[in-house]
């Protein structure tokens, strides 16, 4: 196998559980259109809700590998009928867009009413970070393995607001520690403001378990390679 496409396979597969994890939360759909597909690498994790997968990317040979159908297109000008899916997806496939935000309208376009997208990107900044003790991290993981619970406004705000530029209002927000080991929500937790995650601990956790969780409940500024995953669903008008 070339080095370049064992690297992609690399990527894609640390990807695969925040993926679960962010699907988990969708319904099954009849058709989805996985722009940037390239060979296909994410349909069977994106199978587990759609019952068909467009495959759409402007490589040819990273099609000829794909499931079929497939499509050699651009993203900004897509070949597809306007309200024609359920479900599109940009897995690692925004932040390389020329025109990332006429992209999203072209999305709009093609997906039928409260039809739906999901975008994974990743992106490097200075995020709030909270490094919580092991024993208070027992207590608040699974809180956050169980519950979407939206990510800091600076992580998500910027892709928040093209998706609402592009006509399609965002219904989760997450945000996932891109080099950290552990489960999704593990890589979750540190970046989930105690605003947020504070009135679901309050209805699982003792008094001085809420205590001591809000006495660390300080985050740092720190830069950090982040994995935003957000849904968002076609407006009605």
């Amino acid at each position: 196998m070339p080095a370049g496409q064992h690297d992609l396979a690399a990527l894609h597969q640390g990807l695969d559980p925040l993926l679960d994890t962010l699907l988990a939360t969708l319904p099954h759909v009849d058709s989805a259109l996985d722009i940037g597909s390239g060979s296909g690498l994410k349909h069977p994790v994106l199978a587990t809700i759609a019952s068909q997968i467009i495959s759409l990317d402007t490589d040819h040979g990273a099609l000829v590998a794909a499931p079929r159908p497939a499509l050699v297109a651009d993203a900004h000008a897509l070949p597809i009928g306007s309200a024609r899916l359920d479900f599109a997806c940009m897995i690692a496939t925004l932040g390389l867009l020329a025109a990332p935000q006429a992209a999203l309208c072209e999305v709009a376009r093609v997906l039928r009413p409260t039809g739906m997208i999901l975008i994974v990107s990743a992106t490097r900044q200075y995020v709030e970070i909270i490094h919580w003790p092991d024993e208070l991290a027992a207590l608040l993981t699974p809180l956050v393995a169980t519950h979407s619970i939206s990510a800091h406004a600076d992580i998500v705000g910027p892709l928040h607001e093209q998706l609402l530029t592009a006509g399609m209002m965002p219904t989760t927000q997450r945000a996932f520690l891109h080099e950290r080991a552990g489960t999704p929500a593990q890589r979750e937790l540190p970046l989930v403001p105690w605003a947020h995650l504070q009135p679901l601990a309050a209805r699982h956790l003792g008094h001085d378990q809420l205590a001591a969780c809000a006495m660390h409940a300080i985050p740092e500024i720190e830069l950090q390679t982040i994995v935003i995953g957000m849904c968002a669903v076609r407006s009605m008008g």
